[in-house]
């Protein structure tokens, strides 16, 4: 059995800073415990109040390298099966 289904992403963007970055089409089936991005990506999502379904209210998720100045580490239980994921950093954090 596999442990993550496989991903379906957005071609590769780029973003204002250079960092390149890909929109989650859809949420990965993921095992238990599975280690399922790569050692220099990490899950964020918008400022939109979490959906499980991506899109909906304008809520977005994608694939993007670590960035400490403009992210932060999110606690919102969104999709906790993904592990750790991360927000855009507002003024007030």
């Amino acid at each position: 059995m596999s442990t993550v289904s496989s991903l379906s992403l957005s071609e590769p963007r780029q973003d204002a800073r250079g960092h390149v970055f890909q929109y989650l089409l859809r949420l990965p089936t993921v095992a238990p415990g599975t280690k399922w991005l790569g050692e220099h990506r990490v899950l964020v999502h918008n400022h939109i109040r979490p959906t499980r379904q991506l899109g909906m209210r304008g809520f977005r998720a994608w694939l993007t390298t670590p960035d400490a100045e403009h992210l932060t580490r999110c606690d919102c239980a969104w999709a906790p099966e993904l592990g750790d994921h991360y927000r855009i950093r507002r003024d007030s954090d």
